[in-house]
């Protein structure tokens, strides 16, 4: 520090008035700067997000890769991607993705850290019950799987002290479900 006026990583939306030069030079971020360019919140957003739902529970959704392919040796496979479940409440919200990246899976983890935050680690925050409605034509998320390893999301109201099912999670169908 050579007495300059620290450097904060901010995000602006004015990209439009910006005119490229064929000089200037483009860096893929990894490591330390990938993560902080994928689970940056603007400091004032956070404030608004504790001060709206009293609660600063994040949620760990996967790692950043760059490509479909898994290339183990460039350091990129281990950088966690965050949210802020709450985030996502009362927002038009959509997930796309090629075959086999983990839609579905990132599609449980959302349903069930919303589910978690009526029951919250950290003692300040204050806990949200949130109703969710999920359509799953396919019944990947109505019935277990082998990848599921004992954490179907139809089960997610056992991860509640005295849970019961019937008060928690409701399955519906055109036919009898046999859960």
């Amino acid at each position: 520090h050579n007495g300059e006026a620290p450097l904060n990583l901010k995000f602006g939306s004015d990209i439009s008035n910006y005119y490229p030069n064929r000089g200037l030079k483009v860096y893929k971020p990894n490591g330390k700067a990938l993560e902080q360019i994928v689970n940056y919140a603007d400091p004032s957003s956070i404030q608004a997000h504790t001060e709206k739902y009293g609660n600063t529970e994040r949620v760990k959704l996967g790692f950043v890769r760059y490509a479909s392919t898994n290339r183990k040796y460039q350091q990129v496979d281990d950088v966690p991607v965050f949210i802020y479940p709450a985030d996502l409440l009362s927002q038009k919200s959509a997930l796309f993705g090629m075959t086999r990246t983990g839609k579905s899976n990132t599609t449980k983890i959302i349903a069930k850290s919303v589910f978690e935050l009526r029951t919250n680690e950290n003692p300040n925050d204050r806990p949200l019950r949130i109703g969710q409605i999920i359509f799953d034509p396919n019944g990947e998320y109505a019935n277990e799987n082998v990848q599921d390893n004992n954490s179907a999301l139809k089960n997610v109201w056992q991860l509640l002290p005295n849970g019961v099912k019937a008060n928690e999670v409701v399955t519906y169908g055109i036919t009898r479900h046999p859960n």
